[in-house]
């Protein structure tokens, strides 16, 4: 066979953007059976516990920014490889659960372990995090425009990276929940500057559903921000360029 005759498929970014509703937890309930998902799973999971466990500021943004390239690509091969063993409409369902799981498990277990602030702020953050994955779909279903495909994907990178760095500080929640060990103390502010991020997420998303959907991306229901989201707004985006360095 003559390899230059064959196509590659290529991936729809908005797919890529799917990957933040996938389950992150070594024992969630809604992993499938598939060794290797199970393995990646768990390789988040470790990623995220070598940052959570340590006990001064300077050592968890040491090890969390050490880490968090290798979660992107473990998150990033979550998503590839689930579309190859899973169908769309599984992945979907699995991402849908998944964010059911993670509220309920805040709502139900956070303030026990995680005290009443990060307990809202993680709500909050999966909540917007559902909507990110909203546009994700609107935006994989519309038909990419060729004018545009320069910002668009220098949108989805943005989009993407934004939206992984803020689900590692929600898996950080996620694990001391599931771990029922409590976050040292010293690692609360950092970790909430990780959740503010969450905010610019959803604006870059909504800015790349204007690319991919300048007339339909008016019927997608907005958030109502209320004064603390407009000041949370404030503080993400004058602490995004320091944290994503």
């Amino acid at each position: 066979m003559n390899n230059a005759t064959v196509e590659m498929p290529r991936a729809n970014v908005g797919e890529l953007l799917k990957v933040v509703g996938l389950p992150t937890k070594s024992d969630s309930r809604n992993m499938v059976a598939h060794d290797l998902i199970r393995q990646l799973v768990k390789l988040i999971d470790d990623l995220v516990a070598i940052s959570i466990n340590q006990r001064n500021v300077e050592d968890f943004v040491r090890v969390r920014n050490e880490a968090f390239p290798n979660y992107v690509i473990a998150i990033k091969s979550l998503g590839s490889l689930g579309r190859i063993v899973l169908t769309p409409q599984q992945i979907d369902q699995m991402s849908w659960e998944s964010f059911s799981e993670m509220e309920a498990e805040f709502r139900d277990h956070g303030i026990e372990t995680l005290g009443a602030d990060l307990t809202e702020r993680g709500l909050f953050t999966a909540w917007t995090l559902r909507k990110i994955h909203e546009l994700a779909n609107e935006i994989t279903a519309a038909p990419l425009l060729t004018d545009n495909t320069e910002q668009e994907v220098e949108k989805a990178m943005q989009v993407i990276h934004t939206a992984l760095w803020n689900r590692f500080h929600v898996d950080c929640l996620a694990r001391s929940i599931n771990t029922k060990q409590a976050i040292h103390p010293g690692l609360v502010e950092p970790i909430k500057d990780g959740l503010r991020t969450v905010v610019n997420a959803y604006a870059l998303a909504r800015q790349w559903a204007d690319l991919r959907l300048p007339k339909a991306v008016s019927d997608v229901v907005t958030p109502e921000w209320d004064a603390d989201d407009e000041m949370l707004l404030g503080d993400s985006m004058h602490d995004l360029d320091r944290e994503l360095v």
